[in-house]
This record gives C-alpha cells, structure tokens and sequence, in this order.
C-alpha cells in the first residue's frame, strides 16, 4: 500500500470502529495506549541494552585492569629480590672494606 492508499484504509477502519459507537472509541483508545506503551517498551529496551553493553565493557575492563595490577605486583616483587641481593652485596662490601681498612690502622 501506498501512503494514499494506506490513508483510505485507515479511515475506513476508523469509520468502521466509530460506528461501533462508545466500544469503537475505546477500541481506538486501547490501540492508541497499546502503541504509546510499545514506543515506551521499545526505548526502555535499547537503554537496557546500552547499559547492558557499557556494563560488560566496563567489566571486560576491570578484569584488564586486575590481570594488569597482577603482573605490576610480581614485577615488583621481582624488583624487591634484586634489590634485596644488591643491598647484601653492597653491605658484604662496605663490612669487607671496612675490616680491611681496621686491619691496616
């Protein structure tokens, strides 16, 4: 149907529902509420997906970040040994230049 030809059928439903008398009225009355409620549940539904999608995005996310802070929490501990084994060798030096340094006062 074309916008004309849909137009005369929807004015002749109308005049069909209108001749029911006050049953045609709240026929087009319960049709006109159903399609404002179907435009309602239809918007609520892209929202729900959208926060839907933002929250899985959002997790995707946190777990990215978690897995990220995993990895910065070993290599700091890695770093501690390193350091930890640097600092007793310095410190076995200096108490090893120090001994030397007694022995020769």
């Amino acid at each position: 149907m074309t916008g004309g030809a849909a137009d005369s059928t929807y004015l002749e439903i109308i005049k069909i529902i209108l001749s029911m008398g006050p049953i045609g009225l709240v026929i087009i009355m319960a049709w006109l509420w159903k399609q404002q409620v179907d435009t309602i549940l239809r918007k609520w539904q892209e929202q729900s997906n959208q926060l839907m999608r933002q929250y899985r995005d959002d997790t995707v996310a946190l777990g990215k970040m978690y897995e990220n802070n995993v990895e910065l929490v070993r290599r700091y501990e890695e770093t501690s040994r390193d350091m930890k084994d640097v600092i007793i060798l310095v410190s076995q030096n200096l108490q090893r230049l120090n001994d030397k340094m007694a022995k020769e006062c």
